[in-house]
């Protein structure tokens, strides 16, 4: 038996069948290559997505919470008088490891010039998601103060609290220098999160010291930016 293919040729039985074995593997590699393009070109589209998705994260979290809160959530404050509509004058955000310092120190000099403070082991109301008490505290204080120590960025909720206090500051008070920080001690840059390094390398920052004459002007800038 004989075929005769496109071009007229003749050909035999085995010559038949090894064409069509070959068109048969041009056609399986085409396939392949048509196969692994779309798998890289849907693996590259979901690294994309990902990486897009984590740079925005504490964006997201944040308009996650403040829809929430809005839409579900309860509203302390109804007193539309700006100077009225805060609770506190400042929210302190810090580690428990630099309680001491914050009970003995901060306070007192912040509360002696009449400030009211929120502090989270005093102020976070109970029965309620740690998460939802520090977006509500953010937002019922005029400022948060932010101590910054090697505990503090070891803390996922210190880092939580520093995260939406600046999604607060750049997103609805932008202009008001709401997120006060305080450096209370020396800290490698290669050891802070990224979102704190890129913070304080474009803002003014305060640092605290044992010196008495810069302890005095320590405090001065502290009651200054509070």
């Amino acid at each position: 038996m004989t075929f005769v293919n496109r071009n007229g040729k003749q050909l035999n039985a085995k010559e038949f069948l090894n064409q069509v074995n070959h068109l048969n593997s041009d056609c399986m590699s085409h396939t392949l290559e048509i196969a692994l393009s779309s798998t890289g070109a849907v693996i590259a589209l979901t690294i994309v997505v990902i990486a897009v998705l984590y740079k925005n994260r504490w964006k997201i979290r944040y308009w996650y919470y403040m829809t929430r809160r809005k839409h579900f959530g309860y509203q302390l404050l109804n007193n539309e008088n700006e100077e009225d509509q805060y609770m506190y004058d400042a929210f302190i955000s810090y580690a428990d490891e630099d309680g001491e310092f914050i009970r003995e120190d901060i306070m007192p000099k912040l509360e002696e010039n009449g400030m009211k403070l929120c502090v989270h082991q005093r102020d976070f109301l109970p029965g309620i998601p740690i998460a939802d008490n520090i977006v509500d505290a953010i937002q019922n204080s005029r400022k948060t103060l932010v101590v910054i120590s090697r505990p503090f960025i070891k803390g996922k909720w210190c880092m939580y609290e520093f995260n939406m206090a600046r999604m607060e500051t750049m997103n609805e008070r932008p202009e008001a220098g709401c997120l006060v920080v305080v450096l209370l001690e020396v800290v490698p840059a290669r050891d802070m999160p990224l979102e704190l390094l890129e913070w304080i390398k474009v803002h003014s920052y305060i640092e605290y010291t044992n010196d008495v004459e810069g302890g005095l002007l320590f405090w001065d800038k502290l009651k200054a930016a509070v």
